[in-house]
């Protein structure tokens, strides 16, 4: 056997698998690098990913068109994003999912950076967002915010015992129809307090002034036992969320005594606030009183917490 042309040969057939591993690395590295960036521009690749989880296209086709989005024009990479996402809305057929609702993908990608199920499940059941009901994308995103963030419960005052020797009970008032000194046709009430003659009472009901009406069951107030300020004429009422039926009283919303709390509707045992009648005509605790927003009448206006001042009639109310 001749030696050297042996040697040429084994050089040859080295050569060629240099190449074809040379080849190999070259497609893979193209591949690789496709899928990571399809597009012409990485910031369209990006985008386009993170709004609707695939990119379907390449170069400056299909998903990675540029005039797709703002015409091809964006000043930053949010604003990229946000009419990536407007496109994708306008045109719901170009996202596979995984949800059945293509908005509700986007809706939930938009909130979450992800989507945790498939069909109608998980993240993509449509009745997690307003029991399935909007009128638009604006409506849908917002219900997909309130779902996967829900706001804080509202804090509930601790309970004060009924009886306390530090409180001192008040005179009845001689009428129970508080007429604001800023306008004598003008009476405080709970808000949306009575419907068809009736009392309509719930948690959280702000107070304010409206026109005087004798009949109105949310315009009758009275001092309790302890100090209480009862609205409604001190009815009782089921409240949800108690056992025993309850009376509403006059609250200075979380009884933090803060200047500019909301004066509300409370159940009583719920309430800390306790009032004291000034020979004035307010309604004060540890100095801070019950006013009419802003001191001036326009209309309904609400009431709220500010230091008690003689002179500011926005704070006193006559009861006749």
């Amino acid at each position: 056997m001749n030696l050297p042309q042996l040697n040429l040969r084994k050089l040859k057939l080295i050569k060629l698998a240099t190449r074809a591993l040379l080849l190999t690395a070259t497609l893979t590295g193209i591949a690789y690098g496709q899928s990571a960036n399809p597009c012409t521009d990485p910031w369209v690749s990006q985008s386009v990913q993170e709004v609707k989880g695939i990119v379907n296209g390449s170069l400056n086709a299909g998903d990675c068109a540029n005039a797709n989005y703002g015409g091809g024009h964006w000043s930053s990479y949010p604003d990229l994003k946000a009419k990536v996402l407007a496109y994708f809305v306008a045109h719901p057929n170009l996202v596979p999912g995984p949800c059945a609702d293509p908005w509700v993908t986007l809706a939930v990608r938009a909130d979450q950076n992800r989507v945790n199920g498939s069909g109608a499940a998980g993240d993509c059941n449509a009745a997690n967002y307003g029991g399935g009901h909007w009128s638009g994308w604006p409506d849908l995103q917002t219900k997909v915010n309130l779902h996967f963030h829900p706001p804080a419960p509202v804090p509930v005052a601790p309970a004060i015992p009924p009886q306390s020797g530090a409180l001192r009970p008040q005179p009845q008032l001689p009428n129970p129809h508080l007429v604001t000194r800023l306008n004598p046709a003008k009476c405080l009430g709970v808000e949306n307090g009575t419907f068809q003659g009736k009392a309509t009472a719930q948690r959280g009901q702000r107070i304010i002034s409206w026109d005087c009406q004798n009949t109105y069951p949310d315009q009758k107030f009275n001092f309790g036992s302890t100090g209480q300020v009862l609205l409604f004429d001190g009815a009782l009422f089921s409240i949800p969320g108690l056992t025993n039926q309850d009376r509403y009283c006059l609250d200075d919303n979380g009884g933090r005594l803060q200047d500019g709390d909301q004066i509300l509707a409370w159940p009583c045992s719920q309430s800390t606030s306790r009032w004291t009648r000034t020979p004035a005509g307010q309604f004060s605790q540890n100095g801070m009183c019950v006013e009419l927003r802003t001191g001036v009448f326009v209309g309904n206006q609400d009431a709220i917490l500010r230091r008690c001042d003689t002179g500011v009639a926005a704070q006193i109310f006559d009861a006749r």
